[in-house]
């Protein structure tokens, strides 16, 4: 991932290309940097192959006065801290 806010069209000048990537925070406290390849639905942290887990996530769409659950299940993002905090 990439920080768009400040790397468009390159990173600034007083920035290496490695330092304006996006780690993974739960790589970052002890095991060095790990590119983040995805953002936790719940609590924003970008997050590597390693700690990224998709979870289901029921889609519902109003129908006129009421509301219609869709067939099939969405994928959703979530770091393994907050799939964890998921109930069974």
């Amino acid at each position: 991932m990439r920080c768009d806010v400040h790397c468009r069209g390159g990173p600034p000048a007083h920035l290496t290309r490695s330092e304006c990537a996006m780690n993974c925070y739960d790589c970052a406290p002890g095991h060095g940097s790990t590119a983040a390849v995805a953002i936790c639905r719940n609590c924003g942290a970008a997050l590597c192959h390693q700690h990224a887990r998709s979870a289901p996530q029921t889609v519902v769409r109003v129908q006129g006065v009421g509301r219609s659950t869709l067939p099939e299940m969405a994928r959703r993002i979530v770091c393994t801290i907050c799939r964890g905090a998921q109930p069974a």
